[in-house]
């Protein structure tokens, strides 16, 4: 949660000029339907809602409820936060855009199988969808700008991404334990400035990875990528690359070489059972591995100061 707490003080500003209204009534009204038609009824109202000293609503947690359905009356609301985290929603009535306020709204833990764009308002700045059903990341409506800050996508079963979302100008992008098999180029133009592409199947990575790296990433600390991808790579002084960070090169009756980009300090090459085949450390940014055991399957664990890279290698 502390990307929500920087986003939030950094939103602080620009607040003010958002039409809302003070929490009344009628908002009370609007969050009690809510909680009925979803067959709640002996949940008292002001435990769900945070109210500042103005009198303004901030937040309205609404997370773990088992809510199904969302009624469109929704759009009366004046909130700046809406948490429906852990419910079983499969869907969002488009009125959520109409919320005056509405800066982060958090639909993780539900059951969603495609991006609720519609229900974004051009202001929102947070919005995550981690750990539901969604299958590709896709945007219609593109003429509609929609300027998130942080895009939380992680746990899905995203296998594509559409040329569409870089109309949103995301900065902070996490697809993290998707099915994803390729990065679209456009990710790395605009302003994107942290990727977490974590567990995925990202063996060949666009080219201007190395230099959206060089040019944003301070560190590889502003992106993290460990692929469970399979690579092909055959004995004929074939270089293959896995990503920016490192190229790998099977030297027929030489074995392994590793030509780091990044600073790795050692190397070691186990079968799928564990047991360590070989191990080397970097001599020069050059890590070199004697094997001439059975081929097949195996993993290569690369190690940096704070960092572990795994990657599955298939020996042919």
């Amino acid at each position: 949660m502390k990307i929500l707490i920087l986003l939030m003080t950094s939103l602080s500003f620009s607040f003010t000029q958002t039409v809302y209204h003070k929490y009344n009534s009628n908002d009370e009204q609007i969050i009690k339907n809510i909680l009925s038609i979803n067959g709640i009824e002996n949940i008292n109202v002001d435990s769900l809602v945070q109210i500042d000293k103005d009198g303004y609503l901030t937040v309205l947690n609404l997370d773990s409820l088992g809510l199904t359905v969302i009624p469109s009356e929704i759009e009366g609301l004046s909130v700046t936060t809406l948490n429906l985290r852990y419910n079983n929603l499969v869907e969002l009535p488009e009125e959520i855009k109409e919320i005056s306020g509405l800066f982060v709204l958090m639909l993780g833990h539900n059951n969603l199988t495609t991006l609720p764009y519609k229900s974004c308002p051009s202001i929102l700045k947070y919005f995550s969808v981690e750990y539901n059903q969604i299958v590709e990341m896709q945007i219609l409506d593109i003429e509609r700008e929609v300027f998130v800050s942080a895009l939380i996508a992680n746990n899905n079963k995203i296998t594509r991404v559409d040329n569409s979302i870089s109309n949103w100008d995301v900065g902070h992008l996490r697809l993290s334990n998707n099915l994803l098999t390729e990065i679209p180029p456009f990710f790395l133009n605009g302003s994107l400035e942290y990727l977490n592409i974590d567990s995925n199947s990202l063996c060949n990575l666009p080219d201007t990875m190395e230099t959206w790296l060089s040019k944003t990433a301070s560190s590889y600390g502003s992106w993290k990528s460990t692929q469970n991808c399979v690579t092909s790579v055959k004995e004929n002084n074939l270089k293959k690359r896995l990503q920016p960070l490192f190229n790998i090169q099977v030297l027929k009756n030489t074995g392994l070489t590793i030509t780091s980009k990044g600073k790795f300090f050692s190397v070691s090459l186990f079968n799928l059972a564990g047991e360590k085949l070989a191990s080397a450390k970097s001599e020069n940014g050059v890590l070199n591995i004697n094997y001439q055991g059975p081929k097949g399957l195996h993993v290569l664990i690369l190690k940096q100061a704070k960092n572990t890279y795994t990657r599955k290698v298939l020996l042919e």
